[in-house]
């Protein structure tokens, strides 16, 4: 096991802050970060972006591939993404 990788099931979730409408450099920073980290083949790292009338929100989820839950773990942000994408008006 690579030593930089935790031993532990956590689950690191993120939503990049909107307040002066750099939210979309946070999230590409984020993403290079995830990229250039050495331990990053351990992880999955899934994005999204939800359009909120003027804003573009964008958020992220990463845990490891060992958690025994993983495959829930991303189909359950999938589906809360789909929700917050394709809700009525």
């Amino acid at each position: 096991m690579n030593p930089l990788v935790a031993a532990n099931p956590d689950i690191l979730h993120y939503i990049c802050e909107t307040g002066d409408g750099r939210q979309s450099f946070r999230s590409r920073l984020f993403v290079r970060w995830f990229i250039n980290y050495a331990g990053r083949d351990a992880y999955v790292m899934q994005t999204a972006e939800v359009q909120e009338g003027k804003n573009r929100n964008f958020a992220a989820l990463i845990v490891q591939k060992s958690n025994p839950r993983l495959k829930e773990i991303l189909a359950e942000f999938d589906e809360t993404i789909s929700i917050l994408t394709d809700k009525p008006e």
